[in-house]
């Protein structure tokens, strides 16, 4: 048995159970279910290959040790568990250099199938402060990743 954890419309498999917490408009060969919890759908060593690619704010670091163990006892003896994430600290450090944009940031933190809505930093907030004439007066850094910014009209 081969499963694909958590995929998104991009990351459905052929030959493998896809599942997802969510439902995908538009795919209907995906199954249901917790990531957490995979019971429903597998046995104890009965996996040959899990394969999972969550976003962010799936995978969450204080249930890895309980979700990993789980994942674990679902492997065969030859089984593979492949997790692909992407690290926290080098989103931090590509946005702190200003290498990445706002949509491909948003996508590594929520998953590509949530609507690109809820990111923000402080070149985006300039341009489109200067796109309707209003001035920055001043940027204030209340806590390290907190920006408070004041605006006038030019």
């Amino acid at each position: 048995m081969k499963l694909n954890l958590e995929c998104a419309t991009s990351q459905i498999q052929n030959g493998y159970i896809n599942t997802s917490i969510q439902p995908i408009d538009g795919v209907e060969n995906v199954v249901l279910c917790d990531y957490k919890n995979i019971d429903n759908i597998c046995g104890d060593d009965d996996a040959e290959e899990i394969i999972v690619n969550p976003p962010l704010n799936v995978l969450l670091p204080t249930d890895l040790v309980q979700v990993l163990q789980h994942w674990g006892k679902k492997l065969n003896s030859e089984g593979v568990l492949k997790i692909s994430f992407f690290d926290i600290r080098v989103i931090g450090k590509l946005i702190a250099e200003g290498t990445t944009d706002l949509q491909k940031t948003h996508m590594m933190i929520l998953g590509p199938q949530n609507e690109f809505s809820s990111i923000l930093d402080l070149p985006t907030l300039k341009k489109a402060a200067q796109a309707v004439k209003l001035n920055i007066n001043g940027v204030r850094f209340p806590t390290q990743a907190q920006v408070s910014v004041e605006l006038t009209k030019l």
